[in-house]
């Protein structure tokens, strides 16, 4: 431009600004610089008041931000948080807890607790007490220890994790906090806060480890989705957020054995997380940041791997042993395994250790016939509680507390190290025997995990049904009412549980007591609750099920694509996807597992894709409305 630089401009500018600086370093400079500000306003045409038009206009982006008012944004909003928190609380007043009597289950999960609360660990070595995580039992011990009733402290952390997830997807919901922007975080807020699995007996009475399981899942994938969403913005909280990951992900480790179904979401969304930090990088100190975005991404698996060893070291400091759990790491595993291998002459649905298959294994383990007849009393108990009640046999979901029972009952497991031994020699044997051409026996493949059954051909068949047959319960809310049922337990453990728990249980002497009357009460209020969402849930589940692709093709057509939404639906649902695959594994092939127990986790998330596939429904309608308007004004 008239022969000038591009640098001229720039250095005039600057001795311009070093003439101002030097002219207003007097006394009163603060004051002079302050005048030529308002000089330079006037001479371009403004005032030192915004003028009506554009208060207008402020107006229309945020109605309710004004000045006075109840409806003021800054009021409003926090208001009906603050609300809904307090109705929440009140919702579980008076709730009981419900206490089932699973030796397998709740009896061992408080036994650990009690453990824990008296300063011995997990308690005593009982053949049971290493085949299930301590988080669970770790969560009752500190709320006693507290003073805080079990229910009460669920409650609040699972208000805490709603909103905590709902504030990690604003940037994808809402652009702004302007009631007329915020009212879809406060929709989603509200959704999840009252959706009935937070309350029901199965996800939420039950003195169980599944009570843990929605708040832990809402803050897992709403720490992911933050990470994601937010980084970039400060490195202090990006790191918070990824040690905030490793923590939820080892806390939900040692609650479930089947946690494994939220590895490939994490590591996904930390993929994604360093994809994105290279991709805002930039050209200075470009390899810093993606290497500080690198160590980001590696902190939730260190902290997994930590946390883990912990626990291990613990455990052989009180038992001998370092082993996390014995149905993954112990020689209890290879043994299952080993008596899984071997081929039923008769099939028989869900049954992959039949009587006429244990005849053999008895036959060429010593071991195992050890324990003989304390395994045919356990197995006759247990052919009572599976989906075909004194058919003889046991279904696999049973099988295997019947052997740990049964092992622990005849004095061969009293330790760890004792256990460690048994099933090691058991596994050994049978072994030999498979190994042996002679030995009469024939080996069939096995899953990846103990716990899993041997496939059988037409599983792939039936697989696909029971996953829909899943989803279709989390959509519909179906298992999610509370209960003031009476428990059938003994006096003895029913006292424990309200010593630990700080609640009550409804007991067979409470027939019309006040306290009957007290449960019956509460669990109608909530179930009222749940009784609205199921039957919203499931036609706005089966519309949302149709908008979803509409929404993706409309706007993969016009290249208006929100990645953030697509990518956020795709990790929900995949994951789902992933954790039904396994529920609905076990269900055709060991017991009945598409119960409310097993679903806790996909309650929330199948919600939440619900309400965000109507948010960009609303956001697509808005986007066509607006490319109305501007061709009616270009017309």
């Amino acid at each position: 431009m008239n022969g000038l630089s591009r640098e001229q401009p720039k250095k005039h500018l600057k001795e311009r600004s070093k003439k101002k600086l030097k002219k207003h370093s007097g006394e009163n400079g603060k004051e002079a610089l302050k005048k030529d500000h308002r000089d330079r306003r006037v001479k371009s045409g403004a005032t030192g008041n915004e003028s009506d038009e554009r208060k207008e206009s402020r107006g229309r982006q945020d109605p309710g931000a004004g000045a006075g008012g109840f409806f003021r944004r800054d009021i409003v909003f926090p208001a009906a948080i603050l609300f809904f928190c307090i109705a929440r609380q009140m919702l579980v007043i008076g709730m009981p807890v419900f206490v089932r009597g699973s030796t397998c289950d709740d009896v061992l999960m408080i036994g650990m607790a009690d453990g824990l609360s008296k300063g011995q660990w997990l308690g005593d070595y009982n053949g049971l007490t290493l085949m299930k995580g301590c988080f669970y039992p770790a969560f009752v011990a500190a709320a006693y220890k507290l003073g805080i009733p079990t229910l009460y402290a669920i409650t609040a952390l699972h208000t805490l994790a709603c909103g905590f997830f709902v504030f990690q997807l604003r940037p994808l919901i809402s652009n702004s906090w302007s009631l007329q922007n915020s009212w879809k975080c406060l929709l989603l807020f509200v959704l999840l806060l009252f959706e009935p699995a937070s309350f029901a007996e199965r996800t939420f009475q039950a003195d169980y480890r599944n009570s843990l399981t929605i708040l832990q899942v809402l803050f897992l994938f709403g720490a992911v989705f933050g990470l994601y969403l937010n980084y970039g913005k400060k490195r202090l909280w990006d790191f918070l957020k990824a040690v905030f990951i490793g923590l939820s992900l080892v806390s939900f480790w040692n609650t479930r054995e089947d946690a494994i179904w939220v590895l490939p979401f994490v590591l996904v969304g930390m993929i994604l997380v360093l994809v994105r930090a290279i991709w805002l990088a930039g050209r200075e100190r470009r390899l810093k940041k993606i290497l500080f975005a690198g160590f980001l991404c590696v902190i939730p698996f260190a902290f997994l791997l930590g946390g883990n060893e912990l626990i291990r070291q613990k455990n052989r400091e009180v038992y001998g042993l370092p082993i996390l759990l014995e149905a993954s790491e112990g020689k209890f595993a290879h043994a299952l395994r080993s008596i899984y291998s071997v081929r039923n002459e008769e099939e028989f649905r869900y049954v992959s250790v039949s009587r006429e298959k244990l005849e053999k294994l008895y036959a060429v383990s010593p071991s195992l016939r050890s324990i003989r007849g304390e395994l045919d009393r356990y197995l006759v108990n247990y052919d009572m509680a599976d989906r075909h009640p004194g058919d003889g046999e046991v279904e696999d979901g049973w099988f295997l507390w019947a052997l740990r029972r049964a092992a622990f009952g005849t004095g061969r497991t009293r330790s760890l190290a004792e256990a460690e031994s048994f099933y090691g020699a058991v596994s050994e044997e049978i072994e030999a025997a498979l190994d042996d051409p002679s030995g009469g026996l024939e080996r069939i493949g096995t899953m990846p995990s103990a716990l899993m059954s041997p496939w059988r051909a037409g599983y792939l068949k039936e697989l696909p049904g029971a996953m829909e047959e899943g989803w279709i319960m989390t959509a519909a809310m179906e298992d999610t009412s509370p209960s003031a049922e009476a428990t059938r337990v003994s006096e003895v453990h029913v006292d424990l549980v309200e010593q630990l728990t700080r609640g009550y249980v409804i007991r067979k002497k409470d027939t019309d007591s006040e306290r009957l009357i007290k449960a019956e009460t509460a669990c109608a209020r909530a179930d009222f609750i749940g009784s609205i969402y199921r039957k919203i849930l499931p036609p706005a589940a089966m519309l949302a099920l149709v908008l979803f692709p509409v929404i993706l093709i409309a706007e993969a057509k016009k290249r208006k694509m929100n990645p953030d939404y697509f990518l956020i639906m795709a990790g929900i649902l995949l994951s789902q996807a992933v954790m039904l695959a396994g529920i609905a594994d076990t269900e055709i092939t060991a017991f009945r597992a598409l119960r409310g127990t097993y679903l806790a986790a996909a309650y929330p998330l199948t919600l939440t894709c619900i309400v965000l596939t109507y948010f960009e429904a609303l956001e697509a309608v808005k986007k066509l409305e607006a490319v109305k308007k501007n061709d009616s004004d270009t017309r």
